[in-house]
């Protein structure tokens, strides 16, 4: 199963994946400016904080979790590399998803940026850009593979 190199990058982006959910990373941080409330803004993978309301972050867990899945089933499908293929393209698509999540945030969080909240981007929500470009590197290897098995079916 990990005789190729971009089964290895799979494995290190579902870590992260994983590290990200599990440890519920900040991606946001700052202070409520609104008159009517001061308080703490966290904004975190998984719960957020803002003021005294706790809440899911629903929308992004999902699509982790869905990002997630998606590697795990990329990397089970190493003998078929039209299938990983085409994973790697689904991968691509549910970490744009992650990545919109992180920098549009949704429903009540966004009420809150819309109140006056004074927010500072964590260095946390840059890891799933560099996710884009390990995505491509596994792509690479893919089709590598496929134009390697090709050549030789032309030989025989």
């Amino acid at each position: 199963m990990f005789q190729r190199k971009q089964n290895y990058i799979l494995l290190i982006m579902l870590l992260v994946v994983v590290v990200f959910i599990a440890a519920n990373l900040p991606i946001y941080t700052g202070q409520i400016a609104a008159s009517d409330k001061i308080g703490k803004v966290s904004i975190n993978f998984y719960m957020c904080e803002i003021g005294d309301i706790k809440m899911m972050n629903t929308y992004l867990f999902i699509a982790c979790n869905l990002l997630a899945l998606f590697i795990v089933s990329t990397l089970r499908s190493f003998k078929n590399l039209q299938q990983q293929l085409m994973g790697v393209k689904v991968i691509f698509v549910a970490i744009l998803a992650v990545t919109f999540l992180i920098y549009f945030p949704q429903g009540k969080i966004m009420e809150e940026f819309q109140k006056g909240a004074e927010m500072k981007i964590s260095v946390v929500s840059f890891v799933f850009l560099i996710m884009f470009v390990l995505n491509l590197l596994v792509y690479r290897g893919v089709k590598k593979d496929i134009e390697l098995l090709a050549s030789a079916d032309r030989l025989r």
